[in-house]
């Protein structure tokens, strides 16, 4: 599968990983995401966040690695929080310089 994902030819695709991180394949590269770990209080809403940030930061004009950041980074400030998307700005940036990107 891997060689599949290193054609040039591929549509933009992200694999989240749950706790372990998230996978983000594009034409102009791969990348790895990881947060911290945390203490899971609820993860309702959490893939919807993870969404919710990559697109922000994609509309906003970042780069493919910064939107994966962005999108773990809301993903993992919405477990901490009691219910769905309910996390503040403050959390999302603290867990935003957490997060470690890496090409895979």
């Amino acid at each position: 599968a891997l060689m599949v994902l290193g054609e040039r030819r591929i549509t933009p695709f992200v694999i989240t990983l749950g706790v372990v991180g998230a996978l983000l394949a594009t034409p102009e590269g791969r990348w790895y995401a990881r947060g911290p770990r945390v203490r899971v209080v609820n993860a309702t809403g959490s893939g919807d966040s993870f969404l919710g940030g990559l697109v922000n930061a994609l509309d906003g004009g970042s780069d493919w690695p910064e939107a994966l950041r962005d999108a773990v980074a809301a993903g993992t400030a919405n477990v901490l929080s009691t219910g769905g998307g309910q996390f503040t700005l403050q959390e999302f940036n603290t867990m935003r310089e957490k997060i470690q990107i890496r090409a895979w």
